[in-house]
This record gives C-alpha cells, structure tokens and sequence, in this order.
C-alpha cells in the first residue's frame, strides 16, 4: 500500500474472476464471495476505527495553533483536531473500484478543495501547518487485519 496519498487502497493480485468461477465449480463461489466480503468488512472496520480514534483525539497529532483554536471557537467549529465541520471525517467511504481494488478514502469536496487533497495537506502538512497523520494508522494495521480475517475465513470453510 502507498504510504504517500491520503486514503487506502486494497488491490488483490492474481485473476478474481477467473478464480471465482473456477470456484464457482467447486462451490459456488463461496470462497471468492467470502474473501471479497471479509476484505470489504476489514475496510468498513479500518474507517469506523480511524473516525472513532479522529473524535476521541487519541492519535499523536500536533496541537492546534493558539491562533487557530481561537478561530474556531469565534466561529462556533469543533475544537478537536482534524474535525472543524465533521464534513472531512464524515467524507470517508469504502469503495469497489475495480474486479480486486477496493479503496477507503475521503470522498466529495469541501468548497474549493477536493477531501482527498485536504487529507494530503493534513497529512503531510504545509509552510503553515504541522502534518497530523491520520491515515497511517489505517495503512499500518489494515494488511495484516484482512490477513487474518481471510486465514478465519478460509479455516471456516475448510473444517465444514
């Protein structure tokens, strides 16, 4: 996974749709069909997680500027990190994007900028601003979550 964008994308090699009709012969397609669904549910987990730890303000992330905290409270914004509006946070989504690439990222705009660039900038920071990664916390757990969830997955189905 790429360490330099402000989302997560999943890609599985090898030919899915190949393999799951060639497992649809076996069984149905029950096998593609789990792997596919538990990658999916990972991913789901991964943003309910990444949203939940933004809101409680449990990640190691620089501290608001006093200038900027002042701002936000003369004009009513969340005093949390990374959240102002909740739009940003609320913009996250897990997508199928291909045969075998899902992506979680921030989807849609905020005014004049894309979420996906505001993730960049809040990731990395700028001349102004400190970087407040938040997306490397998904990138470093995720692989080997979807690792174990499809080791459960297939022991399930082998012991039935």
């Amino acid at each position: 996974m790429p360490l330099n964008r402000s989302f997560v994308r999943v890609e599985t090699w090898g030919d899915w749709i190949r393999a799951r009709d060639t497992f649809r012969r076996w069984a149905s397609g029950e096998v593609i069909d789990r792997a596919q669904d538990a990658i999916y549910d990972e991913m789901v987990k991964a943003k309910d997680e990444l949203v939940q730890h933004i809101r409680s303000g449990d990640l190691p992330l620089a501290p608001l500027t006093e200038k900027y905290e002042e701002y936000k409270e003369r004009h009513g914004l969340d005093p949390r990190i990374l959240i102002a509006t909740g739009q940003y946070i609320n913009s996250f989504d897990v997508r199928r994007v291909g045969t075998r690439t899902w992506e979680l990222r921030p989807y849609g705009s905020h005014g004049d900028i894309y979420n996906e660039e505001l993730g960049q900038l809040l990731e990395y920071g700028s001349s102004t601003m400190p970087p407040r990664p938040h997306w490397v916390y998904v990138k470093e757990k995720l692989p080997s979550a979807i690792r174990r969830r499809l080791q459960d997955e297939f022991r399930d189905m082998i012991r039935r």
